[in-house]
């Protein structure tokens, strides 16, 4: 299982080779520790709405850990697949 640092660095890559992409847009890592063992690493893609002049979530994704007792391959593996789709979704590596 990959340890919030793991995940964060990940997410700080792709933060990265991101950046540059998206005229008017921003790109953003967020990470939480709720400090019972629950923790989730988030990155955030928005785009400027020309209509109200603010930026809304254009694209994002989350790695959710729920602690020892709670978390199972089984989320692992589906913040596997969700990341494998943001990868694809816009090349990254």
């Amino acid at each position: 299982m990959k340890t919030r640092k793991q995940v964060l660095a990940e997410f700080q890559r792709m933060q990265n080779q991101l950046f540059g992409k998206f005229g008017y847009g921003a790109i953003e890592v967020r990470a939480y520790d709720q400090g019972n063992g629950y923790w989730s690493v988030t990155i955030l893609v928005t785009r400027l709405n020309d209509e109200t002049k603010k930026h809304d979530v254009w694209e994002s994704v989350e790695w959710r850990n729920y602690g020892e007792r709670l978390h199972g391959e089984d989320v692992e593996a589906e913040n596997e697949a969700k990341l494998a789709e943001f990868k694809e979704k816009f090349n990254l590596k």
